[in-house]
């Protein structure tokens, strides 16, 4: 199953990926702190969601529409009274010339609303004034079921083991690009 097989075959790039994203949450203590995480999230988010809306296609993933993250993001920000980020340019994403690699892209953006329920936690811990979740708190209590439909509909996709490896490859370069979006960031 596709599902599995990313799982596995992505475990280094996540791991690699989370530490980073958990260590900019511990450092969190004030409301700025909490903007900058979002803004990092909606550069690459909302940068990679313009490369798959060009590509994706619904059969696929029929309900990718509800699957957006940008909008979520955008609006904690305008709640934060924060300004939106510049758009990473496509050199610095991860490759998306079809919808093998879009699926790859999705894993990794799907994924996140997971961690997302425990992330939200613990910046409430930090920040228990805080509202602006609608990205982090995604699908509310609905989340685990939208994530079981996701790997669902991935699975029940007829694919080759060619294009399984295209699907991996490419949440594997998400992943990785993320992880160097978060270093560039970081270093400034």
């Amino acid at each position: 199953m596709l599902s599995e097989e990313l799982k596995l075959k992505t475990k280094q790039h996540h791991q690699q990926l989370e530490v980073k994203i958990i260590g900019a949450i511990k450092s969190i203590q004030h409301k700025n702190d909490y903007v900058q995480l979002l803004q990092l999230f909606a550069g690459f988010f909302g940068a990679l969601e313009v490369s798959i809306d060009q590509i994706m296609d619904l059969k696929f993933l029929p309900d990718y529409a509800l699957r957006r993250k940008a909008t979520a993001l955008h609006s904690d920000l305008i709640l934060l009274s924060a300004s939106l980020p510049i758009k990473l340019e496509s050199q610095n994403l991860p490759t998306i010339e079809n919808s093998l690699q879009a699926l790859g892209a999705l894993y990794v953006m799907e994924g996140s609303t997971l961690g997302g329920q425990v992330i939200a936690k613990m910046i409430l811990n930090k920040l228990p004034e805080e509202k602006a979740f609608s990205f982090f708190k995604s699908y509310g209590e609905k989340t685990n079921e939208m994530w079981n439909f996701f790997k669902a509909t991935i699975d029940a996709i007829d694919l080759t083991k060619d294009e399984m490896d295209i699907v991996i490859e490419s949440a594997n370069e998400t992943f990785h690009k993320f992880s160097l979006y978060v270093d560039f960031v970081n270093a400034d």
